[in-house]
């Protein structure tokens, strides 16, 4: 799409290089009668600027035939019903490139009871459950954890499995590459 872009514009330069050049050769005579006749005196204290060039001016047009375009081809689209396709995923793939921050925080003052522990997707445990396995692990321990996960809308209690992933999916749909998942354990 870049390189079509890149070509159109060298051909809508070379075109208007063209219709320049024709219409100059076609406005000479004109314009030396139109000098000859009324020559322009520059009021003073006022500066005009000169008006753009023509190859200026494709630049800007065919940016907003471009832009004209695509808008027309979204309503057509949205018409159709063709541009309603979800562009995100709707499970987060086993290779995902996400870190896991887990937290273990007091519930009544917040301060740390662990060290912070960092974990990737691809990693065993995350993989297998993440939500069930740590839950199950601080049952065991004694403790009745709950869990908060930051979303890219804010911070989320999670009671299940699937608000777990929902949470999960809804960080790794912003960003893809090197999202952070920020995992509160609260006991």
């Amino acid at each position: 799409m870049l390189l079509y872009r890149a070509f159109s514009s060298q051909r809508q330069m070379y075109q208007s290089a063209l219709r320049q050049a024709r219409s100059h050769s076609s406005n000479i005579g004109t314009a030396s009668r139109s000098l000859s006749r009324s020559p322009s005196v520059p009021q003073a204290g006022v500066s005009r600027s000169p008006p753009p060039a023509p190859e200026g001016q494709a630049f800007f047009e065919a940016l907003a035939r471009d832009a004209s375009a695509a808008k027309k081809r979204k309503h057509i689209e949205a018409a159709l019903g063709i541009g309603s396709q979800n562009p995100y995923e709707l499970e987060v793939p086993a290779n995902a490139r996400l870190n896991y921050h887990v937290y273990v925080k007091d519930r009544t003052d917040g301060s740390d009871l662990a060290a912070p522990t960092t974990y990737r997707h691809t990693d065993y445990m995350i993989a297998r459950g993440a939500f069930g396995s740590l839950k199950s692990a601080f049952e065991t321990a004694g403790q009745v954890p709950a869990f908060e996960v930051q979303t890219p809308s804010g911070r989320k209690r999670i009671t299940n499995e699937d608000e777990w992933e929902h949470a999960v999916l809804a960080i790794y749909n912003v960003r893809r590459s090197g999202g952070v998942v920020e995992v509160d354990v609260l006991v």
